[in-house]
């Protein structure tokens, strides 16, 4: 079973970092991961676009990340909702148990509006 993942937000991108650590291979090479991100009703979903874990990077690196519009737009998720993922690997067995869901980790949150641009008038 893969370790419960960890979540946190990538200090780079404003993101949610999902990282995790390889499960027992039986001494084979895993070649694929698949990560599942919970929406609002608390159901999996595979996630491709950011966290596709047949990529070489993404199975070297043990890690990838979500922007943060795409949780809420996609898995309508908002603050303050935890990102819930469990991770499962793949190698010439199949595929292996599913690691545990983390129950602590990043925060959702909501990106503030643009601020207006600055006029001027009698009081500047």
């Amino acid at each position: 079973m893969a370790t419960k993942p960890v979540t946190s937000i990538d200090p780079m991108t404003g993101g949610i970092l999902i990282q995790w650590t390889p499960p027992f291979s039986n001494a084979e090479s895993i070649s694929q991961y698949k990560i599942e991100i919970y929406n609002k009703a608390g159901v999996a979903a595979e996630e491709t676009e950011y966290c596709n874990g047949a990529t070489q990077t993404i199975l070297s690196n043990l890690r990838c990340t979500v922007p943060m519009d795409k949780l809420r737009t996609i898995y309508n998720l908002q603050y303050p909702d935890i990102m819930k993922v469990q991770i499962t690997a793949y190698n010439m067995y199949g595929w292996g148990p599913v690691s545990d869901v983390n129950t602590l980790g990043a925060i959702v949150y909501d990106v503030p509006l643009a601020m207006l641009s600055p006029t001027r008038g009698p009081e500047t």
